[in-house]
């Protein structure tokens, strides 16, 4: 992303992290049988692992739905398919996959794979955002900032640029935190959560 400027275009910042996250899983969901088809995917052997995965996904093991899903999504060894991705994200968003959750948002606002919805796409970045994705915190400020899907409030926007930049600062992600923070400055200049989320930086170990 360009950081010349703090502004968050709609087209970069919906999708952030895509192209890392569609192929990240949630910490402990990742089993002996994710973790072979994952190391065949690696060695190039991408049938067998999509042959591997779409068994597990299909017995409901919702890592393997969410990996799928990513595959499709980004056309990693695959043809990109966003309807498929998006069927197998679905799932296991709905049962609480974190990353899945925030690429299905992805989706909506994108309109690939589903049809376009701002609506669904804030429901699902707030799914992810309140379960302490940072990526999907921004998300949230800049839907509400813009009003797409959601009600249109500086105030909250700000809240919610606000809790990214805490949530980066304790990921040591100060360059993203600095960001959050920016964002604060240019919708709401003079606003207190700014300077606090400054001093939280700094003693966080970046520069003020």
């Amino acid at each position: 992303m360009n950081y010349r400027k703090p502004k968050l275009r709609a087209d970069k910042c919906v999708g952030i992290v895509i192209l890392c996250l569609m192929i990240s899983l949630v910490s402990g969901c990742v089993t002996p049988s994710i973790g072979r088809a994952t190391r065949l995917h690696a060695s190039g052997k991408v049938v067998e692992a999509e042959t591997m995965l779409l068994g597990l996904a299909t017995s409901d093991d919702v890592a393997a739905q969410a990996w799928l899903g990513a595959m499709y999504g980004t056309g990693n060894g695959v043809k990109r398919d966003y309807v498929k991705s998006f069927y197998w994200q679905q799932k296991a968003a709905k049962r609480g996959h974190i990353v899945a959750q925030y690429n299905i948002a992805v989706l909506y606002a994108r309109g690939r794979g589903v049809a376009k919805s701002n609506e669904e796409a804030a429901f699902w970045f707030q799914q992810a955002a309140d379960a302490g994705m940072p990526q999907a915190q921004l998300h949230m400020g800049l839907m509400h900032e813009k009003g797409w899907g959601t009600i249109r409030c500086p105030y909250e926007a700000s809240k919610w640029y606000y809790r990214a930049g805490q949530t980066f600062v304790e990921h040591n992600n100060l360059k993203m935190a600095r960001h959050a923070r920016r964002q604060i400055q240019r919708i709401l200049p003079d606003y207190y959560l700014a300077q606090q989320l400054k001093d939280e930086i700094f003693l966080g170990g970046g520069t003020k």
